[in-house]
């Protein structure tokens, strides 16, 4: 997790207009003059192009990684989170507000094979039944998802998608989180990443049982896939720390911290913590 702070939105017109709209019905709604549910200026603008055109500023934006877990985000699977939930009356006028919005993964989740992967040892990896995966192919400059099972075969880069159902925004749901916000600065120092692949507190929370209430329950991030996946790159990791300098170091957390042809490299939080805790 990493601090991510939205720039201004492109002028949308349309979206303008709804903010409008929205602060309008806020004042009805709160006064009591309003029997419309404030969730129906969401729903209405997903059907519109300008939905489309926040989703891929908020993804451009956050560099095709999640708000939360920071695994990578395809466009067409993600979702808008609503970081304060819309649903709740104090929040509403935040509905349209983009520091109120993040791009947050969701299912499809997409998996690059590596080298030697087998189709059984991907769905032990997720935890998943392996009809919950399917094999991304390019068709007449269109993607189609073929089904797979044990006995395909699966080429080195290929990519996978991931329908398991598990992911952030479904997991927190409309519950809402008070030990940070992803727009903090330094959000990273509030968490710490153990061996095992766990997250949890540090000593910088202003109150550990709540953050960790929010890690586990709220946000689910010590799931078992997203723990061994982080237990398998941390212990990677560690190995090539060792033959860091300092020059070295240096230069990893500027890389972490930066985009590669528009996107960060999925996890970078889990990195650049590892940077920052290590000296040559």
């Amino acid at each position: 997790m990493q601090t991510i702070k939205n720039t201004q939105l492109p002028q949308l017109e349309e979206y303008v207009t709804r903010q409008t709209n929205l602060n309008k019905f806020f004042v009805a709604y709160r006064n009591g003059n309003s029997e419309q549910k404030p969730d129906s200026f969401w729903r209405k603008m997903r059907y519109k192009g300008v939905f489309n055109q926040l989703k891929k500023h908020l993804f451009d934006y956050q560099g095709a990684i999640c708000c939360y877990c920071g695994g990578r985000i395809a466009l067409e699977g993600m979702e808008i989170e609503h970081f304060y939930p819309k649903s709740n009356p104090f929040y509403v006028s935040l509905m349209f507000e983009v520091e109120n919005l993040f791009a947050s993964c969701a299912t499809p989740r997409l998996h690059a094979v590596k080298p030697s992967e087998t189709p059984l040892g991907i769905a032990k990896k997720y935890g998943i039944d392996i009809n919950n995966i399917f094999l991304l192919v390019e068709s007449d400059g269109k993607q189609e998802q073929h089904s797979i099972n044990l006995n395909t075969k699966l080429n080195t880069g290929a990519t996978l998608l991931i329908n398991d159902g598990k992911h952030c925004n479904n997991t927190k749901s409309n519950r809402e989180i008070i030990s940070f916000y992803l727009g903090d600065d330094n959000i990273i120092e509030l968490f710490d990443f153990l061996d095992d692949g766990t997250i949890q507190a540090s000593d910088n929370a202003q109150n550990k049982n709540q953050l960790n209430y929010e890690i586990n329950t709220i946000l689910g991030l010590n799931n078992p896939e997203l723990t061994s996946i982080r237990m398998k790159l941390l212990r990677s990791f560690q190995q090539e720390l060792g033959n860091f300098t300092t020059q070295d170091i240096a230069m990893q957390k500027e890389y972490y911290n930066s985009k590669i042809d528009g996107q960060y490299e999925a996890y970078c939080f889990l990195f650049t913590y590892l940077l920052s805790n290590f000296s040559a």
